[in-house]
């Protein structure tokens, strides 16, 4: 299960994620994601810092969110990353 939430600040749009980010899940994130680019916001933190287990398909969700912003010149910020998230990213 995915809990995923989104704060606004400014020109600056959060997506925390509560859960797991995995094949089951993904489209949570995604949706999120899409919805995230369309706004057009500068920056968009993904707070992991609830996000317990990633398989390859969330870490390719986030690597094709941080493509998408990048090309439109905006910034991804990954943000609190532990236990096997964070050893899976290191």
């Amino acid at each position: 299960m995915l809990n995923v939430q989104i704060q606004t600040e400014a020109r600056n749009l959060r997506i925390a994620c509560q859960g797991a980010l995995d094949a089951t899940t993904v489209t949570s994130f995604v949706e999120a994601a899409k919805g995230a680019i369309k706004r057009g916001d500068r920056t968009i933190t993904a707070d992991l810092s609830g996000l317990m287990h990633i398989d390859s398909s969330g870490v390719s969700a986030l690597a094709h969110l941080f493509r998408r912003l990048s090309q439109t010149g905006r910034r991804l910020n990954v943000e609190g990353l532990r236990g096997q998230p964070l050893a899976l990213f290191r």
